[in-house]
């Protein structure tokens, strides 16, 4: 393997791993905004756990944005608003339009891993 492929292959793994902790978050967690989204996803007809987190990353100043894939291929957009002291907390919530998913096809694998359960 190449020395570019490995870095390619350990960037993967990081965004898989991150992917993995933020589903768990979202399937279980007691805090406001992970709350918030199970029950925006519950409103959608999605449970909790037919759902994965396929991307989560800074948008702006305290800001998250993320991306949610449901195991009926349906994809959601959220952002979070956070600070070290204070629970997160959902601001905004949409469906994702096809033009805007083509920005996301390679974090989407990541989230079909998850519900597939082969994340070792």
């Amino acid at each position: 393997m190449t020395e570019q492929n490995e870095r390619q292959e350990q960037q993967r793994r990081a965004e898989l791993s991150d992917a993995v902790k933020f589903t768990e978050r979202l399937r279980s967690s007691d805090e406001v905004g992970w709350t918030g989204i199970r029950q925006r996803l519950e409103a959608e007809g999605v449970s909790p756990d037919d759902a994965a987190v396929a991307t989560l990353f800074p948008d702006d100043t305290n800001l998250l944005y993320g991306v949610i894939l449901t195991r009926d291929d349906r994809c959601f957009w959220f952002t979070f608003e956070y600070s070290a002291t204070e629970p997160w907390e959902l601001l905004e919530w949409g469906s994702v339009s096809s033009k805007l998913r083509r920005a996301y096809e390679k974090d989407l694998p990541y989230a079909r891993t998850i519900m597939d359960g082969d994340t070792g």
